[in-house]
C-alpha cells in the first residue's frame, strides 16, 4: 500500500517545554521495532515491513534498517489459528508464503513480532479489526473524465461506504510527472515556482509526484461524492488515484504522524496501537483504484 504510506524510520521520542530545542547527547535513546503492515481483505499478508530505530545522533545504516530474521506472526481471531511470514529478500518485506490465508472482511487479526537490536530481542503485538465489505468507487458518477486545470470543475470521486468505516484517503500519484509537466507558477497559484526554478522541481521530483487527502465523518449512505482540490494536482498529465477505506488503526496513524510537535514545543508520539517495545501502525485497508487525465 503506498505511496501513502511512508516508509518509517523513527528515531527517538523527545519532549522540549516552551523551547523546541533539544540536545542530543542528553536523549535517552530506546531500540524499538519499525512496524509497517496493512491487511487487505481478499488478499493474503504481504509488504509487512520490519526495520529499526536509530538515535537521531547516529548515521543511519542502510544495511542495518530492515530486520531480515524477524519472527512475525498473524492469528486470526475467530479460530485462533497462526500464520508465520516469511522475509523476502527481493521485496524487503515479510508475506504469506501459502495460499491457505486469505484475509477476510469484518475479522479480527492480531499481529506478532520479535527481533533482535543490538543484542537486545524485542516483541510487540497490534490488532486490527478488517472494515466491512461494500466499499467500491463509482466511475461513472465521478468527474474522471479529461479535465482542464482549474477548470470549471474539480475531479470528483463517487463511492459506496463500507459499512461503519467513516474515514477515507485519496492517495494520488501523478503517472507521468517530469519536469517538463509540472504545472509553473502563475497557472499554479498553489506553488510559487516558475519555469525558470525547474532546478527546484527536478530535485524534488520524487516527493512531489505523490500526494493524499483524506475526507473524515462520511456517513455510511452510498453514492457519496468527495471533490479534490487542485493543489494536490501538480503536474499535467495521467494521475492513478488509489482511494482507501481505513480501520480505526491506520486512521489515527494517517492523522498523525506529521503532526508530532505541539504550538508550545512539546514533541508527541503519533498514535500508534502496537504494545510492547514497537512502533509504527498496524491497520487494514479496503483499497479502490481509478485515473484521470490533466489537461493544458
Amino acid at each position: 500500500m503506498k505511496p501513502y504510506l511512508i516508509i518509517l524510520l523513527f528515531g527517538l521520542i523527545l519532549t522540549a517545554c516552551e523551547n523546541p530545542q533539544f540536545d542530543l547527547k542528553d536523549s535517552e535513546y530506546q531500540p524499538k521495532l519499525v512496524v509497517e503492515a496493512y491487511l487487505v481483505p481478499g488478499q493474503s499478508p504481504s509488504n509487512i515491513k520490519v526495520t529499526r530505530n536509530f538515535p537521531l545522533s547516529q548515521s543511519i545504516n542502510l544495511e542495518e534498517v530492515i530486520l531480515s530474521d524477524a519472527t512475525v506472526r498473524i492469528t486470526r481471531d475467530s479460530d485462533k489459528q497462526v500464520f508465520d511470514l516469511v522475509y523476502n529478500p527481493v521485496k524487503g518485506n515479510y508475506e504469506y508464503p501459502g495460499s491457505d490465508f486469505v484475509i477476510d472482511y469484518d475479522k479480527v487479526y492480531h499481529l506478532f513480532v520479535e527481533g533482535k537490536i543490538e543484542k537486545q530481542t524485542l516483541s510487540a503485538t497490534s490488532t486490527t479489526h478488517t472494515p466491512k465489505s461494500g466499499f467500491k468507487i463509482i466511475p461513472e458518477q465521478s468527474q474522471l473524465s479529461p479535465t482542464s486545470y482549474t477548470g470549471s470543475e474539480n475531479v470528483s470521486l463517487a463511492f459506496d461506504p463500507a459499512p461503519g468505516t467513516d474515514f477515507y484517503v485519496a492517495s494520488l500519484t501523478a503517472l507521468d510527472a517530469s519536469v517538463e509537466s509540472f504545472i509553473y507558477s502563475p497557472e499554479n497559484r498553489y506553488e510559487d515556482i516558475e519555469q525558470s526554478d525547474s532546478s527546484d522541481v527536478k530535485e524534488e521530483l520524487n516527493f512531489r509526484k505523490y500526494n493524499s487527502e483524506g475526507f473524515l465523518n462520511v456517513p455510511d449512505s452510498p453514492g457519496q461524492i468527495r471533490e479534490l482540490d487542485w493543489y494536490l494536482f501538480q503536474f499535467y498529465g495521467r494521475h492513478k488515484i488509489i482511494m482507501y477505506a481505513m480501520d480505526k488503526n491506520a486512521k489515527d496513524f494517517y492523522l498523525t504522524h506529521k503532526d508530532v510537535q505541539e504550538l508550545d514545543g512539546n514533541f508527541l508520539e503519533p498514535r500508534m496501537a502496537i504494545e510492547g517495545e514497537g512502533i509504527g501502525v498496524f491497520g487494514s485497508v479496503l483499497a479502490d483504484t481509478v485515473e484521470v487525465k490533466i489537461e493544458q
